[in-house]
């Protein structure tokens, strides 16, 4: 069997997350083949980064031991002299104001650049507001960030929900899972995978195993499906790199489609789920049919250095989206580690073909085509070069609005699927007109926003960009339950997701956001809660009914029309509840 390695596997005596995540990526179950891991056939080395003295978090010098160890055993897997680890697993992350630097992303990057290891980590569970992706995983384009999805036969089979008792299941990403884009233009999340799971747990537990949930989960999903890919092409003898792997996998990846269940679509989906659900059949087919010229090449995407300089283009401030402006690009090919100036001649001119999409749309936007474009061609040496991407966001509607620039070979058009040797994403958030006129409080003005009334189903995450107006440095935000159109406020409690960031350059989003799960029940009184803000920036608002809370209606023997979820008008919060938190 080929090797496959997960980290962490073990944390701390008290702390059953690495024997959990161990499990999802490879146990072997032969009595019970139900309770096996993705990859059955994987042999797992385990190396601990959680300390106990601080809660099982991990530190600086833990990850970088452990990513030293992976080195070293590439490095004698290189010479004959030991076995590589082919697939590294992380389930853990942290966020930051600088995505894709320091250290611990430099040697992380380094594994999978100079010694061919593929890096699955978690994108976090710090959602649903957008660029709450956390690092390393999802902030590093060389790292495969997963986002975790809860499917309508999950919710059946490991949460014993019904439509009786949850109104209608619907697939969709667990609310807590992170979103991107990173602040640097980055996707974030890269791929999904099934979030929760039923998987052994160490036997001081008292018990075989445990359900758990959390994008802890979905990476070594991810993760042991890819050990199973990587063991595929060893036994066809096919080449791959990091890199080969992951365009096959984005380029296969799949969104979950209304008929399934799912109930998020365009930008929501992308931001949520990444390029979407991992498909090992379709992704060895691709990444067998990849040119071996461009297997182990890597192709760097940097934008304009006024623009951020990151791998994407992400324009988040009102005042950047109000005009039309050309994005300069430039794509530098990678070589492997140790190669000569042969390898660049080799390379030579490659004639791609560029195409922008913006079928990636928020379904809110009435009108959408022509506000993402570039040239048809490029000719791309080994040198690297720039081109041009024309935005013009300016008519553009409220919400979320994402597009791809892609790069193909011109002899893909022949090929399905066709997969991109790289790819420029392009975020835009127009605020929503919802200020009023100001009014007089104190000694400065007073703007009131209605942002509802909002009806909450299960999936459904909505969305509200302001603008912060001038003198601005405070936002008091309301939420309070609504009657229905017959007067009806339901019975049962509702757990919700109240989630304001604004996002400030070499800032975390978390440092100044106001999250909170709140546990809403009929006739309370409206709760407030406040964040400071910065005039001329973008707050966003995000409002979602927990994926484990039943919609407004669930069981009863008349549902008013209209009544699926529960709905509600600007956001404060009733009460703080502590609860399990996502692993």
């Amino acid at each position: 069997p080929d090797r496959f390695w997960c980290l962490p596997l073990v944390l701390w005596r008290w702390h059953r997350l690495g024997t959990h995540v161990a499990a999802i990526a490879a146990s072997h179950r032969p009595e019970d083949p139900r309770l096996s891991g993705i990859a059955p056939g994987a042999q797992v080395v385990s190396l601990k980064i959680g300390d106990a003295r601080f809660g099982s978090a991990e530190t600086g010098q833990a990850l970088a031991r452990a990513f030293a160890q992976v080195a070293r055993a590439a490095a004698e897997g290189a010479t004959g002299d030991g076995e590589k680890w082919d697939v590294v697993n992380l389930s853990y992350g942290d966020a930051v104001g600088v995505p894709n630097s320091g250290r611990l992303v430099e040697l992380a990057t380094s594994l999978v650049r100079d010694h061919g290891v593929v890096f699955v980590s978690s994108a976090g569970n710090s959602g649903p507001a957008l660029s709450s992706v956390t690092a390393p995983g999802s902030t590093s384009p060389a790292l495969i960030g997963v986002g975790a999805y809860l499917s309508k036969p999950m919710k059946e089979a490991l949460y014993s929900m019904s439509p009786e008792s949850m109104g209608p299941l619907t697939g969709q990403a667990y609310t807590f899972s992170s979103r991107g884009p990173c602040p640097d233009g980055h996707l974030g999340v890269s791929l999904a995978a099934p979030g929760g799971a039923l998987a052994s747990v160490p036997g001081w537990c008292g018990a075989a195993e445990q359900v758990m949930h959390g994008t802890s989960m979905a990476s070594p999903n991810a993760a042991g499906g890819i050990a199973c890919l990587v063991s595929g092409l060893k036994q066809t003898g096919a080449p791959y790199s990091p890199w080969s792997l992951r365009r096959a996998l984005e380029a296969t990846a799949a969104h979950p489609h209304a008929e399934s269940g799912a109930v998020a679509s365009g930008a929501e989906s992308f931001l949520s789920l990444g390029h979407g659900l991992v498909q090992l059949s379709g992704a060895f087919d691709a990444a067998r049919a990849a040119p071996p010229e461009l297997v182990p090449v890597d192709f760097k995407v940097e934008v304009s250095p006024d623009l951020g300089g990151g791998p994407g283009l992400y324009l988040r401030d009102p005042a950047s989206t109000r005009q039309a402006r050309v994005v300069q690009v430039t794509v530098t090919p990678i070589f492997p580690k140790g190669s000569t100036p042969q390898a660049g001649v080799d390379f030579g001119t490659r004639k791609l073909r560029l195409e922008a999409s913006t079928g990636a749309e928020s379904t809110r936007a009435e009108s959408t085509r022509g506000w993402l474009s570039v040239g048809r061609h490029l000719a791309l040496p080994a040198k690297g070069r720039s081109f041009a991407v024309s935005v013009d966001p300016s008519g553009l509607g409220p919400g979320a609005h994402l597009g791809h620039v892609a790069a193909y070979l011109d002899e893909d058009e022949a090929r399905s699927p066709r997969t991109p040797l790289f790819r420029v994403p392009v975020t835009v958030l127009k605020p929503h007109p919802t200020l009023t006129e100001p009014t007089t409080r104190g000694s400065g003005p007073l703007f009131d926003a209605s942002l509802g009334p909002l009806e909450l189903g299960c999936g459904v995450v909505h969305r509200r960009f302001i603008e912060v107006p001038a003198g601005a440095s405070l936002a008091e935000l309301t939420l309070s339950l609504l009657p229905d159109e017959t007067g009806d406020l339901g019975h049962a409690a509702r757990l919700i997701h109240l989630h304001a960031v604004a996002v400030r350059p070499h800032e975390a989003p978390s440092d100044g956001e106001l999250k909170r799960r709140v546990w809403l029940r009929p006739e309370e009184a409206p709760f407030e809660a406040a964040l400071s803000v910065e005039e001329g920036t973008l707050l966003e608002v995000c409002v979602a009914l927990d994926w484990g809370s039943p919609a407004l209606g669930a069981g009863a023997a008349d549902e008013p029309e209209g009544a699926e979820g529960a709905p509600f008008v600007g956001e404060r919060p009733a009460r703080k509840q502590p609860l399990q938190q996502p692993l």
